[in-house]
């Protein structure tokens, strides 16, 4: 029975949609579920991990650039500036409630 509760909580909080990162608008918010690996840079899941985009954690889209150059994003209390390009690899469970991108 606790397991069904604790089950219930974590499926309740966040929504099957998913979306990549760069699909995200301000105030948006999700898990990262996971990395696509790029074709032009194969290292760069691994560059987004040691900034601290780690499977599991919480992200939120905190600034957009204007004519959609980059993303700030909040994860983990720190604000990280992504490229478009960076933010696309980026898989994204949206959080219960968020608006569809």
């Amino acid at each position: 029975m606790i397991l069904n509760k604790l089950a219930n909580k974590s499926t309740a909080r966040y929504s099957l949609v998913m979306t990549r990162l760069a699909r995200l608008r301000a105030g948006q918010r999700g898990v990262i579920d996971s990395f696509h690996h790029s074709h032009h840079d194969p290292r760069l899941a691994t560059r987004l991990m040691e900034m601290g985009l780690t499977v599991g954690s919480e992200i939120e889209v905190a600034y957009e650039a204007p004519f959609g150059g980059a993303l700030a994003v909040r994860c983990r209390g720190t604000l990280i500036a992504l490229r478009l390009g960076d933010a696309e690899i980026v898989e994204i469970r949206l959080t219960a409630g968020a608006d569809e991108p």
